[in-house]
């Protein structure tokens, strides 16, 4: 089913994934087996890493209720109350759908269980939007099997949520006080409505002709279930943002102006950058990069702000709040980029010889992300960018991991690994005076 933005962690590690498979074999820095090559010992890479990866948790900047989680919790507690507590051949012959469902069962009872441990109020919103759609496939595929529910059925639903889609559009204008708290509560809801839009179209023009066994016939289900809660939350925080002032205006035509003037910026930004393929170092510094930390940085950071999409795309579908952070991120990404090819032509980046300078690879990273979080003025719009930096520590510590080993380990074999702490530190480092300039740009819109 599709969820909302999804956990922080995922969206850090996709994001990784899908740059490691643009930037194809080179990525992976030069050949391992060169007589010349850097070697550090992996024994001492044994304890690594020492300390927790930093998390910084997904927020928003209005206050999310109690009684509003609660109430989800509930939801999901009772769909998932109409299924037995325990499936038996008795009740379905089918050993492969009665594993499958029992484990959806299983699975449900610790989404809704963690709920209460979230990290944010927004992340434990999140959590109820998945417990309430994985609650929903449960029930749904019991119902299919005990009582004959069928897709046609479940599509037929599909209107009443669809109506409530409708009218949240209808009544929801981009109000607000402050431009920056609007900004970023408008865009939440602006994900929010094109996740339930998403769900809904592909529950009611899904292909008809795929599975219709009780695991799709859920599945289905669930999917609807999602889009309501999406709607529910989206509803949920345009109430807490109407509630923050008295003074409330319309701000569209300011968040429009400022995603435009946003755009321009980093579109000749980027077009300033060299006219070649991100794989070519030599285009973006002068020194022999390849197979470095650095050099992997550099390569990474090229690659994703050439493949981002113009802000103008998110302007043209009524997502003007997230074309303004789009740019955001393309900005802070650029900036990230100017300062690892400055560092590299005064000779200031790590060279990686020893253990030890890997761990001060990531102890910079770490650092950064510390800084940024302190740092008190536009931590809101800080916020857009920093929990997926964060994720970035992990994901690297898990990839060093698999080194675990007492050879002696070539240094360009880990170059893309040992590259993520380098990308996260100059990210990291760039995010508070992007926001600056956003935060100015943006108040001056309106």
């Amino acid at each position: 089913m599709t969820g909302g933005d999804g956990h922080r962690t995922r969206r850090g590690f996709l994001a990784l994934a899908g740059a490691a498979s643009l930037a194809g074999c080179n990525a992976l820095g030069g050949n391992p087996l060169t007589d010349d090559a850097t070697e550090i010992d992996g024994a001492a890479l044994r304890d690594f890493p020492e300390t927790e990866p930093p998390s910084v948790p997904e927020t928003v900047p209005v206050e999310i209720r109690q009684s509003y989680l609660d109430s989800g919790v509930a939801r999901a507690r009772e769909l998932l109350s109409s299924v037995p507590a325990s499936l038996d051949a008795a009740e379905i012959p089918n050993g492969a759908i009665r594993s499958e469902l029992t484990g959806k069962y299983e699975a449900t009872e610790e989404t809704i269980s963690s709920v209460e441990g979230a990290a944010s109020a927004f992340e434990a919103m999140e959590t109820v939007d998945r417990a309430r759609g994985e609650a929903r496939t449960v029930a749904a595929g019991w119902k299919a099997i005990e009582d004959g529910l069928s897709p046609t059925d479940v599509r037929k639903s599909a209107k009443n949520v669809s109506d409530a889609l409708d009218g949240f559009r209808y009544r929801w204008d981009y109000l607000g006080s402050d431009p920056i708290r609007a900004l970023l509560v408008h865009a939440t809801i602006e994900r929010r409505v094109g996740n339930a839009t998403t769900n809904v179209e592909n529950a009611v023009r899904g292909d008809r002709r795929g599975r219709n066994d009780p695991i799709a016939v859920g599945e289905l289900a669930g999917n609807l279930e999602v889009a309501r809660a999406s709607i529910d939350g989206a509803a949920h925080l345009y109430e807490r943002l109407r509630a923050t002032g008295d003074d409330l205006s319309d701000l569209e035509s300011g968040l429009v102006a400022a995603g435009s003037t946003l755009g321009r910026v980093a579109g000749r930004r980027r077009d300033r950058l060299p006219d070649a393929e991100s794989d070519d170092l030599s285009a973006f510094v002068d020194r022999d990069v390849e197979g470095t930390p650095v050099g992997a940085a550099i390569r990474e950071l090229a690659e994703e702000v050439t493949r981002r999409t113009d802000p103008g795309v998110e302007d043209r579908t009524r997502r003007y709040a997230n074309a303004v952070l789009s740019a955001h991120g393309t900005l802070v990404r650029l900036r990230a980029l100017d300062s690892l090819r400055k560092r590299v032509a005064a000779d200031e980046h790590v060279a990686v010889e020893a253990a030890e300078d890997l761990r001060t690879l990531r102890e910079r990273a770490i650092g950064a992300i510390e800084d940024a979080l302190a740092a008190d003025e536009h931590r809101h719009l800080n916020r857009a960018e920093l929990p997926g930096v964060a994720s970035v520590v992990e994901y690297a510590d898990e990839q060093i991991e698999r080194y675990n080993t007492d050879r002696a380990l070539p240094v360009d074999s880990m170059a893309r690994d040992l590259g993520h702490y380098v990308r996260t530190a100059a990210m990291a480092r760039a995010i508070p005076p992007t926001s600056a300039h956003v935060a100015r740009v943006v108040r001056r819109s309106f």
